[in-house]
């Protein structure tokens, strides 16, 4: 099942979305990685690849409308069901300190609590709840708001996690 990412009350500027893809990985929402140089003979497509914890980083979040492999709009009544084919341009953000949205639990390796952080992998696009940053001394850096949050998904509530960028 893909994730689900709200942002929320942020207002965000246009220098913070962005286009990204992954030529070889199927991307979904809620996903970390790094912009590793514009897609060749692109001027705003960026190639999105997994990256270090301490790298700047952009988080996946598509967009409300999506289209299939024809490039045709698709109607649908549940976006867990939704992921972004490799080689497929989807929006993504840069995050910034005060930043909040809401996530799908599953979307998070461990199990977030509120008060405590979740932070980027080393190589790998999911992200990781964790007790405190002691080990974490650089690069983003999430507070979780709260652990027991819900995300409306048609008539259906999907456990959530609110969580609000403290480091970036």
């Amino acid at each position: 099942m893909a994730n689900v990412i709200e942002i929320m009350n942020e207002i965000v500027n246009d220098t913070d979305v962005l286009s990204v893809k992954s030529s070889s990985d199927v991307l979904d929402d809620g996903y970390v990685g790094k912009l590793s140089g514009l897609v060749n003979g692109e001027m705003d497509l960026y190639n999105f690849a997994k990256g270090q914890a301490t790298d700047p980083l952009v988080i996946i979040a598509g967009a409300d409308v999506y289209m299939d492999s024809y490039g045709n709009r698709v109607g649908y009544k549940d976006p867990r069901k939704i992921t972004y084919p490799a080689d497929r341009p989807v929006r993504a953000y840069r995050p910034r300190v005060g930043m909040r949205f809401k996530i799908n639990t599953d979307a998070i390796s461990g199990t977030p609590v509120k008060g405590q952080y979740v932070i980027p992998q080393n190589n790998n696009y999911q992200l990781l709840a964790a007790t405190n940053l002691i080990s974490h001394t650089s690069g983003l850096a999430l507070e979780v708001e709260d652990a027991e949050a819900k995300i409306m998904i048609g008539k259906t509530l999907v456990n959530a996690t609110v969580l609000r960028v403290i480091r970036v």
